[in-house]
């Protein structure tokens, strides 16, 4: 769930909450999505800002022949731990905004996801916060075949800041070129990785359904209370 609010410092401030209640501090898809319903609306440009609590993100919206694209400036990437042996897997500890334990093997699948994840999300070595997985394998110099447990939510069909980490830890290791497709379960999105760390994500948005919440009042006013220590 996506909370849009009001924001002092950009077009709009959003805030995140995954199913098993707890706040993310960015999601690389729900802001595409925000853009996207923002821009129908008529409530932004093609330019906009959206605060996160991972910062300030930029976004740009073109249309290309096969549809709607949009790129989100993601900021700059960081390795917080090159080489981590977590429960006998070996990654990299990656933030993107939020963190995420990538790790590369030759046979990275839905069922290693499904069966690894859940304690790599747990182990007492990303603590207390927990972390984001990946599971990636090499396909060629521009692409990557990625399976993520997230944090608070389980195996997803598709993560962006998921993709931003996986290709990250990629360009910094010299497995990959700069700009790389990342193929998860949902589909394709394409990361550019700069020579100064900046991350910038391309990628779709479109509807699957609308509908209405009723006694949205209520709802609101129970996140905002929950989360007012935020």
């Amino acid at each position: 769930i996506i909370i849009l609010l009001p924001s002092e410092k950009a077009d709009f401030r959003i805030r995140i909450f995954n199913k098993d209640g707890s706040e993310a501090e960015m999601c690389g898809n729900g802001i595409r999505c925000v853009a996207r319903y923002l821009f129908d609306r008529d409530m932004v440009g093609r330019i906009l800002s959206i605060e996160t609590k991972a910062g300030i993100k930029e976004l740009k919206i073109s249309e290309g022949d096969d549809g709607m694209k949009i790129e989100v400036d993601m900021g700059r990437g960081e390795i917080v731990e090159d080489v981590k042996k977590v429960q006998g897997f070996e990654g990299t500890f990656v933030s993107v905004g939020n963190p995420h334990f990538v790790i590369f093997t030759e046979d990275a699948s839905k069922e290693m996801a499904l069966m690894a994840g859940p304690d790599l999300e747990n182990a007492d070595e990303f603590q207390p916060d927990k972390t984001n997985v990946e599971f990636a394998t090499l396909r060629t110099k521009n692409e990557i075949e990625t399976y993520v447990w997230e944090r608070g939510a389980g195996l997803t069909l598709a993560c962006g800041t998921g993709a931003c980490a996986t290709a990250f830890a990629a360009v910094k290791k010299g497995f990959v070129d700069s700009r790389v497709k990342i193929n998860l379960l949902g589909g394709k999105i394409e990361v550019r990785i700069s020579n100064n760390d900046e991350i910038k994500m391309v990628g779709p948005a479109e509807y699957i359904f609308r509908g209405d919440v009723h006694e949205i009042s209520k709802i609101y006013h129970n996140v905002l209370q929950a989360g007012s220590d935020s």
